[in-house]
């Protein structure tokens, strides 16, 4: 019997581009064998951007000490813009302000909230699901942001948070279908019961958008308005919103250039930053479980067979056909940069790395492979 690990993004990037998924988990430098893929050495700001507040916001929630957490994912930040670099033409300081007033902020105006209406019960747990028949076993490396215990009825919640550009209602809707909510459901239930399942909490911290022109980042964490002279002229006003830069005597500055987070927060009372959380509870219907599990394990099981034919020749003509038949351009907007793309001829010149696995199960398993 054949296993196979996956997880929800490696999923979603095959349900967008098959051939998206082979290279960024599959595909092996040396052609010897299937490896764990390769992707862009430049990292993504909203990647990383992300990564920070699950980091920091997450060993709060574990009780770690929010200054302690701060600097160790800002010197991992530091490391990253010194190392691999970001794929951004924006002032990585920049985007550091802002990854430290989105969890800071989250800190001091949601988890209060959170912690009053429910018992953190785990938090970045890895847990393992599974489907299998007599040909494939799939296992499924998960890991909630936070899995909580509501005080009052019992049930029991997963806490996934997103990193947003928008704060417009139908980018928040369509959560209600992702593939994300579905396999945080199924693992709860795997794991507390399905009859104590109730909902998927979401929470959106909105960090702004930026121009193309690679030279602007419109966010209340790290542009503000400042109008001097106020009377009686010893005194400053602060604001956020991007009226008042049609005002007159109001002035744009960066925030990231002349204040902390921390001073940043104090100087404007806090409540114009904390407006820019959102929450939502989404409840999902159980029967819906059954139709995603076995979707999931179709498309794992045609993955599965194209790999073994892949390994089963070494004839380049042979392979490609392989890749069209399994793992096909989706002719997506992904795939701009696969065709014609050549992965030897990327690594040699440092643009692609091999891809490091996130999950401890994923990382067992390949570790087995290679002995």
């Amino acid at each position: 019997m054949n296993t196979l690990t996956s997880s929800r993004s490696a999923y979603q990037s095959f349900m967008t581009s098959p051939r998206l998924y082979f290279i960024t988990y599959q595909y092996s430098p040396d052609d010897a064998s299937i490896g764990q893929g390769i992707v862009p050495k430049l990292v993504s700001p909203d990647l990383a951007l992300g990564t920070f507040v699950h980091e920091v916001c997450g060993a709060v929630m574990g009780g770690g000490s929010e200054e302690e957490n701060i600097k160790k994912q800002s010197d991992i930040w530091n490391e990253l813009a010194q190392g691999r670099g970001f794929d951004s033409l924006f002032n990585p300081d920049l985007l550091l302000a802002l990854a430290q007033g989105l969890s800071k902020t989250w800190i001091r105006s949601r988890l209060p909230q959170i912690e009053k209406d429910y018992e953190i019960l785990e938090v970045e747990k890895e847990r393992k699901l599974s489907i299998h028949d007599d040909d494939l076993t799939l296992l499924i490396p998960t890991r909630l942001d936070a899995e909580l215990r509501n005080k009052f009825s019992g049930t029991y919640h997963a806490l996934e948070m997103k990193t947003t550009r928008t704060k417009r209602s139908y980018y928040f809707d369509k959560y209600n279908y992702d593939i994300q909510t579905l396999q945080h459901l199924w693992t709860i239930e795997n794991t507390y019961g399905a009859d104590k399942c109730h909902s998927i909490l979401m929470e959106f911290l909105y960090k702004g958008y930026g121009l193309d022109s690679g030279e602007t980042w419109y966010s209340p964490f790290i542009r503000g308005f400042v109008k001097y002279g106020v009377p009686p002229f010893d005194e400053t006003q602060y604001e956020v919103e991007g009226k008042f830069a049609r005002r007159k005597d109001w002035n744009v500055f960066n925030v990231w250039e002349e204040f902390t987070q921390d001073e940043w927060y104090k100087i404007i009372g806090g409540e114009k930053l904390d407006g820019q959380l959102l929450n939502m509870a989404i409840i999902r219907s159980n029967t819906e479980l059954p139709d995603f599990q076995f979707q999931m394990f179709e498309a794992h099981k045609r993955i599965a067979e194209g790999l073994s034919q892949w390994v089963g020749t070494t004839d380049p003509l042979e392979r490609r056909v392989i890749l069209n038949r399994y793992f096909p351009l989706a002719y997506h907007s992904y795939d701009k940069h696969l065709i014609g793309f050549n992965p030897e001829q990327a690594l040699e010149s440092g643009d692609y790395i091999i891809r490091e696995p996130h999950h401890s199960l994923e990382r067992k398993m390949l570790a087995e492979k290679t002995q």
